[in-house]
């Protein structure tokens, strides 16, 4: 209970923290325009040290109950390097609200570190989708995927930007050389013309260079224009852009998708929380769905299902199409029957016919080595009786009796 408590008490921090961030940054730049007055509420700065001090109390505890093994990047919650990066940030803000009061925008100190105000935002989006509790979870569950998927991706976005990098480099410096060249061959002691503007504008250094192909390949310029600006080199300079855009498009963003989805699946399938959440749900949905079918067989509600009430609304298409749904095969009704009265009562309950559906599920086969397994263990039983029997027999009666019995037989 104490440590639920907790929890909901991190969650109203944290909320409290994103919305004051907004609410002080709404207020303050509300004074800059309309009133030109920079005048900040004490109670804004009390707030604010009030929520660092209990995020550097949080932390501490944090880091001392896993000492000596202490996991600066990750951590318990997973998030830890971006609850370092905010706290940090959080306690550089305060200095400079003590420091340079009434002066938010024209402090240089306090106006850059003001920048990376969205760590604390952004830790609040992360981490608060992990504290709520498991109802709340469930409904917040395509959020707490994205959120999933787009920290997991995160070292992968580094390689493929890496890449991207390599590759603007390489055709870069392809188109760099030829302006580059033809510059210096022309334009000597003139002025350079419209289109050489253009070439050199858009190709005359290497950092132009990748530039232009970097918004060309994302859609920042339209590939016409940076096509003609290259009008006053050869034609193979040209073709070489085509080749570009087609080996971006048809290639590069391509594996790049492809690299991000697997990660993100990867990811997904190394979160046991989220597979096991995602197994109890499935569960959940199924039994729900088996319950309901069971207030259906049963028409009398007494709680419990004969075979004669299951042999008649089986045959129904409905049902049976239902349970075809669920996974469950009913082309042997009496020996599905059998399976499900685990007790032998000749009843089914709605606890023996839910855990029984949820035991038969899946193929006809799942259900024939249910059968199988009954009838071997039928089998062995008989022939166990039977063996005790003749020993007991044995025992009892003369040899030659025996003999002459079994002869008879």
């Amino acid at each position: 209970m104490a440590s639920r408590e907790y929890t909901n008490l991190r969650i109203v921090v944290l909320l409290t923290d994103a919305i004051f961030l907004i609410l002080t940054l709404h207020h303050a730049s509300m004074k800059v325009t309309f009133e030109h007055d920079v005048n900040e509420e004490a109670a804004f700065k009390y707030i604010s040290l009030i929520v660092c001090v209990f995020f550097w109390l949080d932390q501490t505890a944090a880091l001392a109950l896993e000492f000596p093994q202490v996991e600066l990047l990750v951590g318990r919650s997973g998030y830890r390097f971006l609850n370092l990066i905010a706290l940090v940030q959080h306690t550089l803000s305060l200095v400079g609200l003590f420091a340079f009061p009434n002066q938010r925008y024209t402090s240089i100190f306090r106006n850059l570190v003001s920048r990376f105000f969205c760590f604390r935002i952004l830790r609040a989006t992360v981490v608060l989708p992990g504290l709520v509790s498991m109802d709340l979870r469930q409904k917040l569950g395509e959020l707490h995927i994205m959120i999933r998927a787009l920290t997991g991706t995160v070292q992968a976005l580094l390689w493929c930007a890496s890449m991207i990098f390599i590759i603007l480099i390489i055709f870069g410096a392809f188109f760099t050389e030829g302006a580059i060249a033809h510059i210096a061959r022309t334009v000597v002691d003139m002025p350079p013309s419209a289109g050489q503007q253009l070439l050199i504008e858009n190709w005359g250094t290497l950092g132009r260079s990748v530039f232009s192909l970097f918004i060309a390949m994302l859609g920042g310029a339209d590939w016409r224009d940076l096509y003609e600006s290259l009008d006053e080199l050869s034609f193979l300079s040209q073709a070489g852009f085509v080749g570009f855009i087609c080996f971006t498009y048809i290639a590069l963003l391509n594996t790049v998708t492809a690299v991000f989805i697997k990660c993100a699946f990867l990811r997904f399938e190394h979160d046991r929380e989220f597979i096991v959440q995602q197994e109890l749900d499935g569960k959940r949905e199924y039994l729900l769905d088996v319950k309901r079918i069971f207030m259906e067989l049963d028409d009398n509600m007494s709680g419990v299902i004969v075979l004669s009430e299951f042999k008649e609304k089986i045959q129904s298409p409905d049902v049976a199409a239902y349970f075809h749904r669920l996974g469950v095969d009913t082309d042997e009704v009496e020996k599905l029957f059998v399976l499900m009265d685990e007790d032998g009562s000749g009843t089914i309950s709605q606890e023996e016919f839910m855990w029984g559906c949820l035991r038969l599920k899946g193929e006809a086969k799942t259900l024939d080595l249910e059968i199988l397994h009954q009838d071997v263990r039928f089998a062995i039983q008989t022939i166990l009786e039977i063996h005790s029997a003749t020993m007991s027999l044995k025992d009892n009666v003369p040899f030659g009796t025996l003999s002459q019995g079994l002869h008879n037989v």
